[in-house]
């Protein structure tokens, strides 16, 4: 294991991954480093909350729970059906998505029009010299010449 400091850089393991440090956000890496049929956190769950499979299985699962929850929560629903056109993470909720800051009625991107941006936005980046405000204004160039239509 390489050393932590502030003259070393952050520590990483033999496999040169980033160690998580604490009081910091980060994202589970676990299944990509382990190779596994069901991801760690749902096979360790203590509280069986998580649940993976297919996405029609879980979908069947969630609408199931949801008629258990409207008997005393009448706002239940579940999170993810349409939602960006459908998301790959279902999520059962109690009371409406605004009541826990999460976004509504979204429509699916545009992949082909983000695509198009990413790629201008990274010639145009070229040549911003890492000046935030030159970032920011490489950007908005890329975005107007993109097709950046909503779906």
């Amino acid at each position: 294991m390489k050393k932590d400091g502030l003259l070393n850089g952050p520590a990483v393991n033999d496999a040169g991954v980033k160690i998580i440090h604490k009081d910091k956000s980060h994202k589970c890496n676990a299944c990509t480093l382990n190779k596994r049929d069901i991801p760690a956190c749902v096979s360790t769950c203590p509280s069986s909350a998580l649940l993976f499979g297919s996405r029609q299985e879980m979908l069947k699962i969630a609408d199931e729970r949801v008629l258990e929850l409207k008997k005393v929560f009448p706002d239940a629903g579940v999170y993810g059906k349409n939602e960006f056109g459908g998301l790959g993470v279902l999520t059962v909720l109690r009371d409406r998505p605004e009541k826990y800051g999460l976004p509504q009625n979204v429509k699916a991107v545009d992949l082909a029009a983000a695509e198009s941006i990413k790629d201008i936005y990274a010639l145009l980046d070229a040549f911003t010299m890492g000046f935030p405000f030159m970032k920011r204004y490489a950007y908005k160039i890329s975005r107007s010449f993109g097709s950046h239509k909503e779906v």
